[in-house]
């Protein structure tokens, strides 16, 4: 599974289909793992879509120091 790093801290991502994309964020706390089936719908119909473990979920890596995940989850969309 791909990674990158964001402030210091792993971000586990993968990307799949062909076509325009569409980044996708799992809900709360859910792991990408648990998205499978909206994944797969998007690229039946033709998308090529990025789905990511948020900070502090799935094979992501944590970071226990900071209250404001909403800022770190926004910073790493942007990356």
């Amino acid at each position: 599974m791909p990674t990158i790093e964001v402030n210091d801290i792993t971000i586990a991502y993968k990307v799949r289909g062909e076509g325009p994309l569409v980044v996708y964020t799992p809900a709360g706390f859910w792991t990408m793992d648990r998205t499978e089936p909206i994944v797969d719908a998007f690229v039946e119909e033709g998308f090529q879509i990025l789905v990511y473990d948020r900070i502090n979920t799935g094979n992501s890596g944590f970071d226990f120091q900071t209250n404001d995940l909403r800022t770190i989850w926004a910073d790493q969309l942007h990356a």
